[in-house]
């Protein structure tokens, strides 16, 4: 997935449980995504957030200037 955060990076986030780390997807009934865990960029972008009901939602400590 293209990084939320603007600085242009693909990002790969395993959903197989014998990567580390790995991420699991959720669909509510309007098939939304939810992601678990969070997704924290350890590059300059240092965009951290959650997807939630196909939405992204930025942690307080996120480096994109968003909230």
């Amino acid at each position: 997935m293209a990084c939320p955060g603007g600085c242009g990076n693909i990002m790969r986030l395993p959903l197989v449980s014998n990567r580390r780390p790995h991420w699991s997807v959720n669909r509510d009934w309007l098939g939304r995504p939810s992601l678990s865990p969070s997704v924290h960029q350890r590059n300059a972008c240092r965009a951290h957030f959650w997807i939630r009901k196909g939405a992204v939602t930025w942690c307080r400590n996120s480096g994109c200037g968003h909230p």
